[in-house]
């Protein structure tokens, strides 16, 4: 609306200075005629210099966040023009997967000359899932905004991936899953080694996330910090976590993945090698196929890499299934 009202003035002002000049033919309403005339020529040469000299980038690719917080994604406009930007204007598309809700909104601000300026995106979800954020366009004008010129027209994007937090309420389900690996024989047949799951092999500095049940109090009392007890559990396992998403209710969904990442969690923490699959779709024909993805819960890459599989995105370097423990994490959540 403001460039509208800003070029219907200039066409008012051209028109009145067109008929100033003929009725009084004086200097001055010559002079006003000829730099209404070449105003238009100016604007457009700052304008294709501004463009030339103007570049957008992503100041993150993709946020990870947990459920009902909020996640930032960052644009950052560069202006490395002389002439100030009083109007960039971004719009900005979101997509929320799995439902596929979008939505749409407009963002303006100015970037001064020689600068640049970050423009902010808060998107947080009552629902885990991934969040899409695409630029639609960015358009940048003249000094008066009299022309405009789009840019980046769906050349940027960014993902939220959006994912529960670890509840120690799936504790008790991981230790099952771990006493398996002292009794279960895996698909290369060989019987496990070391012991049996469970036994405390170590102790260690208390970290987030670790449960209060394997506090070591006379320890902690003893080197004034708190200790926990390290369980061992059998080097040869490997476990792999299965799940069916496809259900449409998603919070059930949010409960089954919550479940998932819990004992992949605690899995991970008392020692054991931990994948964890999902099916690629929505329509869940088979836990781990060709159609599956897989991902290693790992210390270096716990929260992220599981969310690429939970959230459907892609992921490389599935494991071979050889020699797994499959585990269910359980069916629909009631």
């Amino acid at each position: 609306k403001g460039a509208a009202v800003i070029k219907l003035l200039y066409l008012i002002l051209l028109a009145a200075a067109a008929l100033f000049w003929p009725l009084y033919k004086g200097d001055v309403a010559f002079l006003l005629l000829a730099a209404l005339i070449i105003l238009p020529f100016l604007l457009a040469a700052q304008l294709a210099v501004t463009v030339h000299m103007f570049s957008a980038e992503n100041e993150n690719d993709h946020v990870t966040v947990f459920r009902n917080s909020e996640g930032e994604v960052g644009i950052r406009l560069i202006n490395r023009s002389i002439f100030p930007l009083s109007c960039v204007k971004i719009r900005l598309r979101t997509v929320f997967m799995p439902t596929g809700e979008v939505s749409f909104h407009t963002v303006t601000v100015p970037v001064p000359a020689r600068s640049s300026e970050c423009v902010s995106v808060n998107v947080s979800s009552e629902h885990c899932g991934r969040t899409d954020i695409f630029v639609e366009y960015i358009r940048v004008s003249d000094i008066m905004g009299l022309f405009s010129w789009t840019l980046y027209r769906k050349k940027l994007s960014a993902a939220v991936h959006i994912i529960p937090r670890i509840s120690e309420k799936f504790s008790a389900l991981a230790e099952y899953f771990l006493s398996l690996g002292g009794e279960a024989e895996g698909e290369s047949g060989e019987k496990p080694k070391n012991g049996t799951p469970g036994d405390v092999c170590g102790f260690r500095e208390f970290a987030p996330g670790d449960r209060l049940s394997l506090m070591h109090y006379k320890l902690s009392a003893r080197f004034d910090k708190d200790i926990v007890k390290v369980l061992s559990v059998n080097n040869s396992s490997k476990y792999l976590l299965t799940a069916d998403l496809s259900h449409g209710d998603l919070t059930i969904r949010d409960e089954v993945l919550c479940r998932l990442m819990s004992c992949a969690y605690y899995l991970n923490a008392g020692g054991a090698e931990v994948y964890a699959a999902v099916p690629a779709h929505s329509q869940c024909d088979g836990i781990y196929t060709e159609n599956g993805l897989a991902a290693q819960y790992s210390d270096d890459a716990s929260y992220f890499a599981l969310a690429e599989v939970l959230c459907e995105s892609s992921f490389e370097g599935i494991p071979e299934a050889y020699g797994f423990i499959m585990c269910d994490v359980g069916k629909e959540a009631e």
